[in-house]
Formats: structure tokens, sequence, C-alpha cells
């Protein structure tokens, strides 16, 4: 009963610190895009709000999965104390979404005017593109470094960096740059900053948690294939998350005038409050069964996902 109970508190914690930082979280990109829309206007806004769309569009595709795959992978050889497979999944989970992401970056970076004029028909959101583009391997590497940490069954790095540090920054940063007349221009710079700083936090975090990141003394052993057989199957899952999230903005945005996508997008925002709850508890959900799966602790495992299934439940039906 004792590891039970010890399970069970540590999910607790850790859906509450996360509950509490996506709150924050989502109070930030509230305000961010109640702000945006206010110095930008209904157009310019509209502008961003389908940059960023195409932007996480292919930072979707620059993780591979790799988010998913880490904490798994994280969990398992932390749970295991195998240093060299735990050093490898850690240096793979930052550099190949950083590798990926170049990739992905100069192509949208080059087709942005493609993608401007010929499918929107908005020239200027181009010039958006180009720094978003520079931002994908940051926002992706710094994205999969900060699930990975909560393979450790630590969910407080994910939330400062993912759900408090990155908000804040981008919010801070978009108003000064807007204020002082950039604009859109300004808006996507912020972005791009706050991704860059974000990033370095997580490795920052990362290096806290597992000092022989960039030891010596200890050889890091890759297992590339393996990692990937699991993750990329997952990302599809993700992306039909973002197809489902997003579909209406780009719909709106090729058939309708720009300025609609704005006011729109922060209209619709509110739905996304029904996944509150749910994103809080797969946070520290995810690792905690993976660690118990990979030791066979499988009564445990039930019990905790019964918990956590009747929490999900309860929790979101009243939304």
């Amino acid at each position: 009963m004792a590891p039970i109970n010890a399970t069970f508190n540590k999910f607790v914690k850790g859906a509450g610190l996360s509950f509490l930082g996506q709150v924050i979280s989502t109070a930030f990109k509230y305000v961010t895009q109640v702000v945006l829309a206010w110095l930008l206007g209904a157009e310019v806004f509209g502008l961003y709000t389908l940059a960023m769309i195409i932007y996480q569009l292919g930072e979707l595709f620059s993780r591979m999965g790799l988010e998913t795959g880490a904490i798994r992978y994280v969990s398992i050889h932390h749970g295991t104390d195998d240093n060299g497979r735990l050093k490898g999944v850690l240096l793979q989970g930052i550099g190949l979404p950083f590798l990926s992401g170049i990739v992905f970056g100069i192509g949208l970076f080059l087709g942005s005017d493609l993608i401007a004029q010929r499918i929107f028909g908005q020239p200027d959101l181009a010039l958006a593109l180009r720094v978003f583009a520079i931002a994908l391997p940051f926002g992706a590497s710094m994205t999969v470094g900060a699930f990975a940490t909560t393979g450790f069954q630590i969910t407080a790095y994910k939330v400062y960096v993912w759900e408090l540090l990155l908000p804040l920054i981008n919010l801070i940063l978009a108003v000064v740059l807007c204020k002082v007349g950039w604009g859109l221009w300004g808006a996507a710079i912020a972005w791009l900053l706050a991704v860059i700083v974000s990033l370095a936090f997580t490795v920052h975090f990362i290096r806290g948690i597992f000092p022989a990141l960039l030891s010596r003394n200890i050889t890091p052993v890759f297992e590339t294939r393996q990692l990937l057989a699991f993750s990329l199957p997952l990302s599809f899952g993700s992306f039909l998350w973002l197809v489902m999230l997003w579909t209406d903005s780009l719909m709106l945005g090729y058939f309708r005038p720009v300025a609609e996508v704005g006011i729109y997008r922060a209209a619709s925002q509110t739905a996304l409050l029904m996944t509150l709850f749910t994103r809080s508890l797969v946070t520290i959900f995810t690792p905690m069964i993976a660690n118990l799966y990979s030791n066979g602790d499988l009564e445990e495992l039930d019990k905790l996902f019964r918990t956590a299934a009747r929490w999900s439940f309860s929790l979101t039906v009243p939304l």
C-alpha cells in the first residue's frame, strides 16, 4: 500500500503543479492575443495568426514525435539508472529536432513568398513566415527538451519553461516591439527571441537534473532507430490534433478576408479550456506509466490509470 500511496501522491502533486502552470499560461496567452489584436489591428493580427499556424505545423514535423518518445525513454532509463542511454536520449531529444528544424526552416524560409502570395494572397505574410522559419529549430528543440524533463517525473521544469517563461517573454517582448512601431515584424521577432531564451533555460534545467549531460565521463548510447520507431507514429496523432485545432482558421484565411481570421481566432480560444484538466493530468501521467510498465508494476499502473481517467472525466464534463 505504501508504494501505491507514494505513486498517488506524486501523481497528485505533479498534476496540481501542471494545472496551475497551464492556468497561468492560458492567461498569458489570452492577454497576448488581446493585446496584439489591439496593437496590430484585426487585419495584421490575422496575418500573425496564419503565420503562427504555419509555424506550429512546421514545428510539429520538426519534432518528429520526439516529445513523447523522450518522455518514455528518459523515464525508463532514469528508473534503471542507465546513464549512458539516458544521456543518449537527452542529447538526441535536443539535437534531432534542432537539425530537423533547420531543414524545415530552410524550406519555409524559401517558400514563404509562395505560401503568402499564391495560397493566401497576402504578400505581407511572407515577412512573418521568414522570422518564424528561423525560430523553427529553437522551438522544436525547446519543446522536446521541456517535455523530456517530465521523464524524471518532475513537472516543475516543463511548467517553468513551456507554461510560464515562454508565454511571459513573448508577451513582454511583443508589447514592447509593437509599441515602438515594429508591428507584425516585432510580434514575430518576439516569438523568435522567446523560444531562444526558453531553449537556453531548458538546457540549463536538464543539466541541473542530469549533470552528466555534457560530461565526458559518461559515453552516450544512442538508440536512434528505436527512439524514432516509437516517436514517429505518435507524431501523426499530434498532427491530427493540430488539424482539428487550426483547420478552421486556415480555411477562413483562404476564403475570407484576413481580418476575420484575427477576430475568429481571438474568440475561438475559449473552447480550448475544455482540455485544460486532461492536459494537466497527462503531463505527469505519461512518464509514470512508462516507468511502471517498464518495471512490471501492472497492479499499480492499473490503479493509477483508473484514477487519472476518473479525474479527467469528472473535471472536464462540467466545462
